[in-house]
């Protein structure tokens, strides 16, 4: 199916029978560095598969192929794109953050693949860049790493945890001072769940997203919340995460 020449746009169901009838790549090497891409992110993410297992890794794989097809659009297009994507992901648990070390991961295959293509493929690296300056706007990138690492260093030895999963608490935090998302589905009420996690490992969850959503933390906010900028699109698919539960 995907040795189809460029241009040729497979639908996602040929990879993810539970996706939309939406297009993905085509194009070999796109489609090898998509698939390397969502390997990289769920080996990286411990997360992704604890709390979506195989349906979400489905939805990794047709949605990182759906990605690249932005490649042959505009780049502020394809960047409203993503944005749109972010959002929604964001809702469904999975933070900003997440999508914006995708895209970085995405951009090192695609480079590594097709380097003559380096200028189509260059807007996924400016999407995640974008994001990553959004994000400073109410956290620098120090105290992100500072605070991701210090978390994952305090419940190494926890039965049970989530390793990496710093990083994605802290994300979530960083995307409710954007204004982006809701609490409702978080990564931080998922990892608090004492059906799933000892006490301990929640305690350490809420004492660093209370320390971080306190007023007084990180950088002001500058440039308002990033909702705004976002533009919304119209894929017609289910939210690539509706495995959750």
């Amino acid at each position: 199916m995907m040795g189809a020449a460029r241009g040729s746009t497979p639908s996602a169901r040929t990879v993810n029978a539970a996706a939309g009838d939406y297009a993905i790549t085509g194009d070999p090497l796109e489609w090898a560095a998509a698939q390397t891409a969502a390997q990289r992110s769920w080996t990286e993410f411990p997360y992704y598969e604890r709390r979506y297992g195989t349906r979400g890794w489905m939805f990794t794989l047709s949605d990182s192929g759906w990605i690249a097809t932005l490649s042959a659009m505009q780049p502020a297009i394809a960047e409203q794109r993503l944005r749109w994507l972010r959002e929604l992901l964001v809702t469904r648990g999975m933070p900003s953050f997440l999508l914006e070390r995708h895209l970085d991961i995405l951009h090192e295959e695609l480079l590594l693949r097709a380097p003559e293509r380096a200028a189509d493929h260059s807007v996924f690296a400016a999407a995640a860049a974008h994001f990553r300056d959004e994000r400073g706007r109410v956290l620098s990138e120090s105290d992100f790493r500072v605070e991701a690492s210090g978390f994952d260093a305090a419940v190494r030895n926890m039965a049970g945890g989530v390793p990496n999963m710093g990083a994605v608490i802290v994300g979530t935090v960083a995307d409710e001072r954007l204004g982006i998302g809701g609490p409702a589905r978080s990564a931080i009420a998922w990892a608090s769940d004492p059906t799933t996690f000892s006490q301990p490992w929640i305690a350490a969850v809420i004492r660093m997203s209370n320390r971080l959503r306190a007023p007084d933390r990180g950088t002001s906010d500058r440039g308002g919340s990033a909702r705004g900028a976002s533009a919304r699109g119209t894929r017609d698919r289910p939210a690539p995460h509706d495995g959750d539960h």
